[in-house]
């Protein structure tokens, strides 16, 4: 698959085995918008890793990620604040492959 502006990395559904390959079509897509607001704000750009994932193995997974944030963002975080795209000292990516 090739990735653009217009083309989205693929839904990722909790297969273990292409965990890797989900983060760094993620991370290329990312760097591909990189100028793009939606990636340029950490609470939007985790929105949208969320919604590249879909499927019984990681739905749960995925309303306790969005949970933590809308928490973070009820105790003040601002959209903006790199805080969002973390998770306890590590990017919100890297636990994708603990889901």
């Amino acid at each position: 698959m090739v990735l653009s502006k217009e083309t989205p990395p693929f839904i990722f559904d909790r297969d273990r085995s292409i965990t890797q390959r989900f983060l760094v079509n993620f991370d290329l897509w990312k760097a591909i918008n990189q100028n793009n607001d939606t990636i340029k704000k950490p609470f939007s750009r985790v929105i949208t890793m969320l919604s590249y994932m879909d499927g019984r193995k990681v739905d749960a997974w995925k309303e306790e990620q969005l949970q933590k944030l809308q928490d973070e963002m009820d105790n003040g975080i601002q959209e903006t604040d790199k805080d969002c795209w973390d998770c306890d000292g590590q990017s919100r990516c890297k636990y994708v492959s603990m889901a």
